[in-house]
């Protein structure tokens, strides 16, 4: 955790962001073991809770008459 804080220098909120809101959206049995070790930065709540909103999101995908109106099929 030291090398990450260092590295953030005054940029530590960034860090939490970026951390906060990854553990949120991907901490599953697979991270488990890094999300833990992670978690040790303090002021990560608000992000994670922002990470678990994020991924209860429904998929952002163009509609398909949308997306043939903006880009014609190709002519053979």
């Amino acid at each position: 955790m030291e090398q990450l804080l260092t590295t953030a220098g005054a940029r530590v909120e960034v860090l939490r962001e970026a951390i906060g809101s990854w553990i949120g959206f991907y901490e599953d049995a697979y991270t488990i073991t890094l999300a833990t070790a992670l978690r040790e930065l303090p002021g990560l709540e608000p992000w994670i809770a922002e990470g678990t909103v994020r991924l209860a999101q429904a998929d952002h995908h163009t509609p398909e008459a949308h997306a043939r109106a903006s880009w014609p099929q190709r002519r053979a």
